[in-house]
């Protein structure tokens, strides 16, 4: 336990006094039961930004890794096709690069969907339309199904990066 704030946080002691001492503004939040709570340290606010930080980093890692698979996907196609039958261990070595990242992609879908699950069981995603819960719910049946985003064919032509 760390017995001088100021040491722990390399701040001045004056300015960790000030801090202390600062009014702190009551916020009101409603969370997923039906109780409102009164929450002074904004403690829900803080979790809640943690929380999608997280959530933009998972879907940043699993849109990085779908750009890695469609590179190796088109390294493999144009080794086959130069390659048809010779170099086999170039093949090979392709197709199981190919496949390490095809895992990739998935666990990292999964990951997110598991940041998306704490925050709508946290209380996290509380838009007034329901379209956050609806996209989280929609994601965690893509999972459940071994459904990639990535892979499902939108209206418009290709998949792309959602705007979300």
């Amino acid at each position: 336990m760390y017995t001088d704030i100021a040491t722990f946080l390399d701040i001045s002691p004056k300015w960790v006094e000030n801090w202390l001492n600062t009014p702190i503004k009551e916020t009101s939040h409603i969370i997923n039961t039906s109780f409102e709570r009164t929450d002074i340290f904004q403690i829900h606010e803080i979790a809640r930004n943690i929380m999608y930080y997280l959530d933009q980093l998972a879907e940043e890692d699993y849109w990085k890794a779908v750009e890695d698979y469609e590179n190796s996907k088109e390294e493999l196609n144009h080794a086959y096709n130069k390659y048809s039958g010779t170099n086999k261990a170039l093949k090979d070595s392709l197709y199981k690069k190919f496949m390490d990242l095809a895992d990739k992609k998935e666990k990292a879908f999964a990951y997110q969907v598991e940041i998306e699950k704490i925050l709508l069981q946290g209380g996290f995603a509380y838009k007034k339309d329901g379209r956050e819960n609806n996209h989280i719910l929609d994601n965690i049946r893509m999972l459940a199904n071994g459904l990639d985003p990535y892979e499902i064919p939108t209206r418009f032509g290709e998949p792309e990066e959602p705007i979300w």
